[in-house]
C-alpha cells in the first residue's frame, strides 16, 4: 500500500501523523490544541503507542487540511474501518 507522504511501505499512522505536522511546522502543543487533546496525546499517537480512533483522527487530519480523499489511508494504516 502506498502511503499519503512516504509513497513507501514502511510508513505507520504515527510517522505520517508526525510528517504532516511537520509539514506544517507546527509543534505537538498546537496539534494537541487543534485535535482537542494534549500534546502528550499526540506524541503517543506518532511513537505509536496509542491509536487515535476514527474520530479523533478525523479530527487531526480536518487541522491538518489532509483531503477528505485521502482520509481512507490513514484509517487503513489505524487499523480502521472507512
Amino acid at each position: 500500500m502506498d502511503t499519503i507522504l512516504s509513497g513507501g511501505r514502511d510508513m505507520t499512522l504515527g510517522r505520517e501523523l508526525a510528517a504532516w505536522r511537520a509539514r506544517l511546522d507546527w509543534t505537538q502543543e498546537r496539534a494537541g490544541a487543534a485535535a482537542g487533546v494534549s500534546r502528550a496525546t499526540i506524541a503517543a499517537w506518532e511513537a505509536g503507542s496509542n491509536d487515535p480512533g476514527a474520530g479523533r483522527l478525523a479530527k487531526l487530519l480536518a487541522a491538518y487540511g489532509v483531503p477528505q480523499e485521502q482520509w481512507g489511508a490513514f484509517l487503513e494504516l489505524a487499523g480502521e474501518e472507512e
